[in-house]
């Protein structure tokens, strides 16, 4: 990360703004600025309606010409100031507790999915609560203490013990997206790959797929140089994994059934 200038153009996403504010998540204040044409119009920047998304399906020119007049949060100032950042995630107690809710729910394991949910969301909360890269003054007066942690489990946020399993899950696969905010270890992706949710917005008129623009790509291709240095291994690979074609839209394995 590195500075103003960077950090000026960097937007948050609809997907990430919206699910936190109907969560009434304030993990939104540690991770955004309100946006500014907001604050203009008489927002606090303490409401959660002082914050607005980025719609990532849109033109870059229109996203441009939007942050340009004020109209998306930009990241927050922490990450500017604090230049060692938060901690790197590989693997958080927080979602070995989503991974065995969501066991739970699909019947692979026993156990109670509820508590495990909870257990995974107050883990993450209690991480924002005691980071040393985000101190009151960048939380624009919505910081996250005990109290908080406490209560947070109503409205949206309450675990859908009477709904169905479908709503269970997306609550749970959209907790542990979470996770990976900011990360920059490329982790949320996959998950959402996997399980189709949080719903990443897709627009053939803006999409940039080369293959087929109607779907997200779905892996890495091999680097050129494995192409150079181990011809026939990688062929040996791309023939037996995707029928000879090394395309960004093949389903790799832990993507089959």
């Amino acid at each position: 990360w590195n500075g103003e200038d960077n950090r000026r153009y960097d937007a948050l996403s609809k997907l990430v703004v919206d699910g936190l504010k109907q969560l009434q998540d304030r993990r939104l204040f540690y991770f955004a600025e309100p946006a500014p044409a907001l604050i203009s119009a008489g927002k606090l920047e303490s409401d959660f309606d002082a914050y607005e998304g980025a719609p990532t399906e849109l033109i870059a020119e229109e996203l441009s010409v939007n942050n340009q007049n004020g109209m998306y949060s930009l990241v927050n100032k922490r990450y500017r100031d604090f230049r060692a950042g938060d901690p790197m995630f590989k693997f958080t107690y927080a979602e070995q507790c989503f991974i065995i809710a969501e066991a739970i729910e699909e019947g692979w394991v026993t156990g109670n999915a509820k508590d495990y949910y909870e257990n995974g969301v107050r883990a993450m909360l209690d991480f924002y609560r005691t980071l040393p890269s985000a101190p009151a003054a960048y939380t624009h007066g919505m910081a996250i203490d005990q109290a908080y942690i406490d209560n947070y489990f109503t409205g949206a946020a309450a675990y859908a013990t009477a709904g169905t399993k479908e709503d269970r899950l997306h609550q749970i696969w959209y907790q542990r997206w979470l996770i990976d905010f900011f990360q920059g270890n490329g982790l949320n992706y996959p998950q959402f790959l996997r399980t189709g949710y949080p719903e990443f917005p897709l627009d053939p008129n803006t999409s940039m797929n080369p293959d087929d623009k109607n779907v997200y790509p779905k892996r890495w291709k091999y680097p050129t140089d494995e192409q150079v240095t181990n011809p026939v291994n990688y062929k040996k690979a791309v023939d037996e994994q995707f029928g000879g074609y090394d395309g960004i839209n093949q389903v790799p394995w832990w993507l089959k059934p």
